[in-house]
């Protein structure tokens, strides 16, 4: 999911551990991208596209994220229905998990899908749309629509894995003293990552 915009540093990581995983496993992985003003528009065109087209599992990373090294192997093999690495911003904190905490221990209450992996039987189970602005059971307000979301999760059981790995989470702003964000658009050339691949750096 995009707001039209990505970042170079997220985008590089995100291909170069794509096709490293089609390298190692001969499978038919590929990107697509979906363009929105807001997260959840982009995110509920791909979850419908992971069921029409029977994906095995959906891998969210939101435009301005980076992948941590070796993410992907980790969120696949991690075999939970829901896969989510923490997402950590400029101050060093987690921004994408709430937990509540009382004497019987720790219980998940709210995670955010800006580096995930979701296996294609969630998506099936949930009743469309399945990231909701309008709608906050948890009271947490976020601009992706993963409250509702984590919320319907958690309330149908699905296993639900928050990964030790740490996505960066880079601001819309200046990189290194140059705005090195790329901007999303058509390409035919061939990039040799696949026919479903449409990324031009700029």
């Amino acid at each position: 999911p995009t707001r039209g915009l990505l970042n170079v540093y997220a985008m590089e990581t995100l291909l170069r551990q794509s096709v490293s995983f089609i390298g190692e496993n001969g499978n038919s992985s590929f990107i697509r991208f979906e363009v929105g003003k807001t997260y959840d528009g982009p995110k509920n065109a791909l979850a419908n596209r992971c069921i029409v087209e029977q994906w095995d599992a959906l891998l969210l990373t939101d435009d301005d994220v980076e992948l941590p090294v070796g993410g992907l192997h980790t969120m696949v093999d991690s075999g939970a229905d829901i896969a989510a690495c923490v997402v950590i911003n400029a101050s060093g904190s987690s921004e994408n998990t709430v937990w509540n905490t009382s004497e019987s221990g720790r219980e998940l209450a709210y995670f955010a899908t800006a580096c995930a992996l979701i296996r294609r039987r969630v998506l099936e189970e949930i009743e469309p749309p399945w990231w909701r602005l309008d709608v906050s059971p948890t009271g947490f307000a976020d601009m992706a629509g993963d409250a509702w979301f984590s919320h319907q999760c958690l309330e149908k059981k699905f296993s639900v894995k928050i990964l030790d790995d740490r996505a960066t989470h880079w601001k819309p702003k200046l990189i290194r003293g140059v705005p090195e964000y790329c901007r999303l658009v058509p390409s035919t050339q061939d990039n040799g990552l696949g026919p479903h691949v449409f990324v031009e750096l700029k």
